[in-house]
């Protein structure tokens, strides 16, 4: 048999770190993982390709403007000319109209009109919803950078449809735009919702106060504050009370089981000047009487007469023990009448807590509407100044737009790109394969090469025989 240290020792062969020839082995290994993945997504790729429905895009322009304010011929020469800039607030004002819900409204409702791909029907409960939602979920707006023009889009599969309705909503966003900015009778329609809602405050405040004055309380989100801590405190009061009933009870059985017993008590536990004095000379009484037995009989004159002395003693013990235990009934009974007293208390507060919660559930429902009341007065009068003020003067004029670029189709559909997706499809076909197979490598671990006998159990490979496959 050979020597063991005969045997060579392993050495790593200086192939086994050429990434390359591993990467090789790995391919050549797994190749029917990698062809068969890259051929199944390239397949797919290829199938949603050419058979998916087509997805478009219509694209439009818009430039908004920043307008001057012409100077007037009677000022002076010197009066300089103001120009207002574009800011992107205003911009932003400006996509959000194009997204407005309204102005997708008056565009189904104008198509409608017109016979173009909406009927009347459409226009009618939820079908005008969800016409209304399909162009918003289609409908992309945004700002070019570094410009004041907004781009709008609107996908579809049909590139024909998308294009006369971008078409018509633009037109509608200009006519729409004109009349936010301007509108007509404007004055009076504010100024009638401004004096309904002044009413609406008024008669509010006035059930407000009702409230107030029914519940007697100004403020009875605070009340209940003051009457929970309040609550709390007697809470804890009550229990020590509680407590103390408890330990008096007890202390007052005991006392009265002791007074009842046939046996001598001391009554020494109670710390009391007078009891303990009277309890100091019954003891010693008794232990005279203890000296006297060990050389008298019973019924010897000095035994008899100390007995008498014992007797006498502990008569007045025990009235003085019933004393202080009428007193600490007393206290007993105090204790009780602090504990119904707080009981009382505790119920008295427990209903007020009811009755402010109920006012505060009522308040706050009433404020609710009144600040509802409130906002949109406020909202009304703003809206009366503002209409006010744009029928005296040129404000709504002070931005212009113009379409820069009218709805157009490029032709292509945005996807599937077929330029784009299948060179794509084939490259992640690869990247997911030699992934795949990489996963599957890295897992195996049994012994596919000369190697890898060699660094695992440390022998040389003598021979190898190929697996046959029966055909």
């Amino acid at each position: 048999m050979a020597n063991e240290n005969s045997l060579p020792k392993p050495v790593l062969s200086e192939t086994s770190e050429e990434y390359l020839r591993e990467l090789a082995h790995m391919a050549f290994a797994r190749k029917r993982i990698i062809i068969g993945t890259t051929l199944l997504i390239f397949a797919c790729t290829i199938l949603i390709a050419f058979f998916w429905p087509p997805r478009y895009m219509v694209e439009g322009k818009i430039l908004v403007k920043g307008k001057k304010i012409e100077k007037s011929p009677e000022v002076l020469e010197d009066t300089q000319i103001r120009t207002f800039e574009v800011t992107s607030q205003d911009l932003t004002s400006e996509l959000q109209i194009i997204r407005s819900r309204d102005l997708i409204e008056h565009t189904v409702l104008a198509l409608a009109q017109k016979g173009e791909y909406y009927t009347k029907a459409d226009t009618q409960g939820t079908k005008l919803t969800e016409a209304i939602e399909h162009i918003l979920k289609n409908l992309n707006t945004d700002v070019v950078n570094d410009s004041n023009v907004i781009r709008v889009q609107l996908y579809g599969n049909n590139p024909s449809r998308e294009l006369v309705i971008l078409n018509e909503l633009m037109r509608q966003y200009v006519m729409f735009r004109s009349g936010i900015f301007n509108p007509s009778e404007a004055v009076d329609f504010y100024g009638a919702q401004t004096t309904s809602f002044e009413k609406d405050l008024l008669h509010t405040e006035q059930e407000l106060l009702r409230v107030y004055n029914k519940g007697g309380s100004a403020d009875p989100k605070k009340d209940i504050e003051f009457n929970l801590q309040l609550k709390a405190d007697l809470e804890r009061q009550l229990d020590a009370f509680m407590t103390s009933e408890i330990e008096k009870e007890s202390f007052v059985s005991y006392l009265n089981r002791m007074l009842d017993s046939e046996q001598v008590q001391f009554f020494s536990f109670i710390d009391v000047p007078s009891i303990n004095s009277l309890s100091e000379d019954l003891q010693q009484l008794m232990m005279q009487k203890g000296d006297l037995l060990r050389v008298y009989t019973p019924e010897a004159d000095k035994v008899v007469y100390l007995d008498e002395q014992i007797s006498h003693t502990y008569m007045l013990l025990k009235n003085e023990v019933e004393a202080y235990k009428e007193r600490e009934q007393a206290t007993l009974d105090s204790v009780r009448q602090q504990i119904d007293s707080y009981d009382k208390r505790l119920k008295r507060i427990n209903n007020r807590l009811m009755q402010l919660n109920v006012q505060l559930i009522e308040a706050n429902r009433i404020e609710r509407k009144l600040a509802l009341f409130e906002h949109s007065f406020d909202t009304f009068a703003k809206r009366l100044e503002e209409a006010r003020i744009s029928n005296t003067s040129n404000a709504d004029n002070l931005f212009s737009l113009s379409i820069l670029s009218k709805p157009y189709f490029s032709g292509i559909p945005v996807f599937p790109n077929k330029r784009t997706l299948i060179p794509l499809g084939l490259f992640v076909g690869l990247l997911t394969g030699f992934s795949l197979g990489f996963l599957a490598e890295y897992f195996d671990h049994t012994i596919k090469k000369p190697e890898d006998a060699l660094r695992h159990t440390g022998l040389p490979m003598v021979m190898s025989i190929p697996i046959l496959e029966d055909k």
